[in-house]
């Protein structure tokens, strides 16, 4: 993925913190078990990290042989897309990030859980939408 990407390997709790904002933990609120960091939630976390297989059987490519934020953002330059593909997968994996993050802050924020069986379907019709328009 060419261009400057958004991350810092500081996750939401992190930055929170870093704001004078008091959290009760900074723990992982998906799977509990972790310091919630970008490379955890995005890459480790045992709640999330079947988004990326799914994907991978969405567009028929090879899931990264180590998976990270950094082989996840660079996922197509790794594959047999043509170049146009290649674009367009980029904008699917940017979406799946955003899908992510913004599943994380729902359940952490929101009154009413989402569901984690909605993630998938959301980042197809997102990146369906952000792509035809």
């Amino acid at each position: 993925m060419s261009g400057v990407f958004f991350f810092n390997g500081d996750g939401r709790a992190y930055n929170l913190v870093s704001r004078g904002i008091v959290l009760d933990s900074n723990i992982c609120s998906m799977c509990s078990s972790s310091l919630e960091t970008v490379e955890h939630v995005f890459a480790n976390c045992v709640e999330l990290r079947g988004i990326w297989s799914n994907i991978n059987r969405w567009w028929n490519v090879q899931n990264p042989s180590s998976v990270s934020v950094d082989s996840l953002i660079n996922w197509a330059d790794h594959s047999k897309l043509s170049v146009m593909q290649q674009k367009y997968f980029d904008a699917v994996i940017c979406t799946a990030f955003w899908v992510l993050w913004n599943f994380c802050n729902s359940f952490i924020f929101d009154s009413v859980k989402p569901w984690k069986s909605n993630i998938f379907d959301d980042i197809v019709s997102r990146s369906f939408y952000w792509l035809s328009n």
